[in-house]
């Protein structure tokens, strides 16, 4: 767990560093790749999961689909700094589309889960071919230049 850790961070620090946005696909490919190349057996798998962020400042609620890794169903690991990163907003994930809805209907603002229903799916169908070994919608380019600074920092 603590190589995970490690290979994450060094992720969020170069995502910081080069202002990368909107990979969430890339980054849990990336980590897969590393945490698969130190043990091919490992449990971890991508999950897609719905974010829902409420800014403390306004108030205002937003949700985003979005990927994370799963580890034998007791740890998530969010690889996406941008994500993370948001300071000033409470977080929550939700991996299950129906506990997202359930959520929603708690909220005063009013939110239309259903415009993010068949997002979450093709996410969900893009985890699935990750987890098989495949990467559907890789930004290679990206995904190359993160590897390649992953593995300058982290020795494992």
């Amino acid at each position: 767990m603590d190589t995970i850790r490690k290979i994450t961070n060094s992720m969020h620090h170069y995502q910081k560093q080069n202002g990368i946005q909107n990979q969430s696909i890339t980054n849990i490919t990336d980590l897969l790749d590393s945490i698969r190349a130190k043990n091919p057996r490992s449990e971890a798998k991508a999950k897609a999961v719905v974010v829902v962020t409420r800014n403390a400042t306004t108030e205002v609620i937003s949700s985003v689909i979005h990927m994370i890794l799963d580890i034998d169903g007791e740890y998530s690991i969010d690889p996406s700094y941008d994500v993370v990163s948001v300071q000033e907003h409470e977080t929550e994930y939700f991996t299950d589309f129906t506990e997202y809805i359930n959520f929603v209907e708690t909220l005063q603002e009013k939110l239309n889960p259903r415009e993010y229903l068949e997002q979450f799916t093709d996410f969900s169908r893009m985890a699935d071919y990750i987890n098989k070994g495949s990467s559907p919608l890789c930004n290679d380019e990206y995904y190359r230049k993160q590897a390649l600074y992953v593995e300058s920092v982290v020795k494992v």
